[in-house]
């Protein structure tokens, strides 16, 4: 995987853990909800689907500007992924994120 393609899941994933975990969603409410339609488990898969959605210079751009660490910035950026892709889409690359996030630290 390109380095840019990996830091930009990286940097995503510190800002996109604390809103999951600031919208905690009950077990209960999880289990009423319809399975997705696309799968998205691993950083690979993950990667493929941000590369068909964004061309790769906007990726690049999304990550200058959570690199930047400017709050604005950052919240641009998850206001535009979030435009163009479902709320479950969302949630499963968060979920990848905090996963790889999860492995790196241990590492």
């Amino acid at each position: 995987m390109k380095k840019w393609l990996k830091m930009v899941l990286l940097v995503l994933a510190v800002d996109l853990f604390f809103y999951l975990v600031s919208s905690y969603i009950p077990p209960e409410k999880l289990a009423e909800e319809k399975p997705e339609v696309q799968v998205i488990r691993t950083k690979e898969q993950a990667a493929v689907f941000l590369l068909n959605r964004f061309p790769a210079g906007e990726l690049k751009e999304f990550a200058r500007k959570y690199k930047s660490g400017i709050p604005q910035e950052r919240e641009e950026v998850k206001a535009l992924l979030k435009r163009k892709m479902t709320e479950e889409e969302y949630k499963a690359i968060v979920n990848v994120l905090q996963e790889e996030q999860k492995k790196s630290m241990r590492d």
